[in-house]
């Protein structure tokens, strides 16, 4: 995708934006790889595991509800059960 194209990234600052977003993944990741390692080790399932790292993520992030009702009915986790995995 060019930067022309892309409706995300500023003309003005597209690298700048491109780099901080790849950094931004890139921290992202490091604040879930921790928490999937642990989850395989208790031999959770992959469904809550994927919740789990959608949970950590959003509150990572600062995305607020963490857990809202749309994600409940999605997945079929209440945001007990996520919480206490994550």
């Amino acid at each position: 995708m060019s930067l022309e194209s892309d409706s995300v990234v500023d003309k003005e600052n597209g690298f700048e934006q491109i780099v901080d977003n790849v950094y931004d993944r890139a921290d992202l990741f490091a604040m879930i790889a921790p928490h999937v390692l642990e989850m395989e080790r208790e031999d959770f399932d992959a469904s809550l595991v994927a919740a789990a790292c959608v949970y950590v993520a959003r509150k990572g992030t600062g995305i607020y509800p963490i857990w809202p009702k749309h994600l409940q009915v999605t997945t079929g986790q209440d945001s007990t059960t996520v919480e206490r995995v994550a």
